[in-house]
């Protein structure tokens, strides 16, 4: 999965969250100028966890990986990719349909 389409659907879930919607431009800003508070950062944890399979208390993110969801964005696609299938020649295995 690539860092542009965590990207959007992470704003879109924030966006549900904080009841606005948020553009491209505002993966960007900082998650409190976004407005999360403590709560909505919980239930921003938890959406990572039910959309990507990710427990990012467990994750051992960094203080700029939570900077902002462009940032998320970010080490989300890392981890996924860095745990993905491993071919014989090192690259991620692509699920075929």
């Amino acid at each position: 999965m690539e860092k542009a389409e965590i990207q959007a659907i992470l704003l879109t879930e924030l966006g549900a969250v904080l009841r606005r919607e948020l553009t491209a431009a505002d993966a960007g800003e900082t998650l409190r100028v976004l407005g999360v508070d403590s709560l909505s950062m919980v239930e921003l944890f938890v959406i990572v966890e039910r959309v990507f399979g990710i427990r990012l208390l467990e994750a051992g993110l960094g203080k700029a990986d939570l900077s902002s969801l462009s940032a998320l964005a970010e080490a989300i696609a890392r981890i996924k990719n860095t745990s993905a299938p491993q071919s014989s020649h090192g690259k991620p295995i692509e699920a075929k349909d």
